[in-house]
């Protein structure tokens, strides 16, 4: 986190763990944006979102390869963080060994029945990877991010404590 305040960090780490669904805007520039609520999880770097595959944002997806994202922190009557993204959309295939992975993943974070999930036709799972974005605080300061700034947020939630042996 080059030249960011030391609250960034802790910021994206709460609002990703206080957020289980986020907002994807799609659309052409000449169109009005398509926005739907989604879950999602966060893996290897990029937000992977479940939706249905006859969608306005599928659709857009798959001509534009971008979109954005907004998460919003959840608050109890006062200012809460925004987090906005542009992404770029790729589909995880249907038969890579991460699809199974992935989609339990969503179901558990959607509560969702994963054998209902495998049922459903017209589905698909898409990453969406981080390009650039903006933190607006619950103080309305606005930063710029870029994606190495969330994926180091972001990894430094996977570690691990290290305990010493005392002898």
């Amino acid at each position: 986190m080059h030249n960011k305040p030391d609250s960034v960090p802790q910021t994206l780490r709460r609002i990703h763990t206080n957020s289980n669904r986020l907002m994807l805007a799609t659309g052409q520039a000449t169109q009005t944006p398509y926005v739907c609520q989604v879950p999602y999880v966060w893996a290897n770097e990029a937000y992977c979102v479940w939706i249905a595959d006859v969608t306005e944002a599928i659709r857009h997806l798959r001509l534009e390869e971008k979109s954005s994202v907004m998460l919003l922190e959840h608050g109890h009557g006062q200012q809460c963080a925004q987090l906005v993204w542009i992404v770029e959309a790729s589909e995880v295939v249907y038969q890579s060994p991460e699809y199974p992975v992935l989609l339990q993943a969503l179901c558990q974070t959607a509560g969702m029945d994963l054998q209902a999930a495998w049922a459903l036709k017209n589905q698909a799972i898409y990453r969406l990877k981080p390009l650039m974005g903006r933190l607006i605080t619950d103080v309305n300061e606005i930063i710029a991010l870029i994606a190495a700034d969330l994926n180091e947020a972001m990894a430094a939630t996977k570690q691990k404590p290290i305990a010493k042996a005392i002898g």
